[in-house]
């Protein structure tokens, strides 16, 4: 190294430097890669989620509904079979 000229030490030092913040950059690009694309899929999961329980409010609305209907068909036209709704609902 005592016979190596200093502007040659100086342009390998300056090359390394460029080196290492080349590394440092990529490294930073890909770590946001890897944020951005774990957001995405958090997001997607909490939509699937939403679209999931808005779906099950969905079926329980229409059974409640449905199970109102039949109790009011069964208090008009054959009153003794009110307590069978539910059995007939879970039967069909």
């Amino acid at each position: 190294l005592d016979s190596t000229p200093s502007s040659v030490l100086s342009e390998l030092r300056g090359a390394e430097d460029d080196a290492v913040g080349v590394a440092l950059k990529r490294r930073q690009i890909l770590a946001e890669e890897r944020a951005e694309a774990r957001l995405k899929e958090q997001a997607r999961r909490h939509r699937d989620a939403l679209e999931a329980e808005k779906k099950r409010k969905n079926e329980e609305a229409q059974a409640a509904l449905l199970r109102a209907r039949l109790v009011v068909y069964y208090e008009k036209h054959n009153p003794e079979r009110v307590g069978t709704v539910d059995h007939v609902l879970k039967v069909y």
